[in-house]
């Protein structure tokens, strides 16, 4: 089926509705989710939450998005694109809360053992005074 005007060199005019004139705009196409929801981002908002956790950076970050441009505000971005953008911000926090539980659990090895070597010098001093 022949929906496109030919243009010079075999090119063609896409998402053109020929019932209307000639002169007149072709109609906005809703950009859809794979889910068959519209692309907005209330609706983002609402995979965030349901894939990443409501405080995740990444719900927080389409949550400021929405609250700048309202929530129904088309995303034009391509689908997995984004959501590859999202997993990452999401991986790079939690990396970074991994990486600073493991620096937390460092320090708590270092203080403890601090700690036994005073005990054990405090320890050594009184059996010294006992001794005398």
């Amino acid at each position: 089926m022949y929906h496109g005007k030919r243009k010079k060199r075999g090119t063609f005019i896409e998402n053109r509705d020929f019932r209307v004139g000639q002169n007149e705009i072709p109609k906005k196409e809703v950009p859809m989710l794979s889910t068959g929801i519209p692309s907005t981002l209330e609706n983002w908002v609402n995979l965030c939450i349901f894939t990443f956790g409501i405080d995740s950076k990444p719900t927080v970050f389409m949550k400021e998005k929405m609250d700048k441009q309202g929530k129904d505000e088309y995303v034009i971005a391509d689908e997995m694109q984004l959501l590859e953008l999202l997993s990452r911000i999401f991986t790079d926090d939690a990396n970074m809360i991994s990486s600073e539980l493991a620096r937390r659990e460092r320090f708590q090895k270092k203080l403890q053992k601090k700690e036994q070597e005073e005990r054990e010098e405090r320890d050594e001093l009184d059996n010294m005074l006992d001794f005398q």
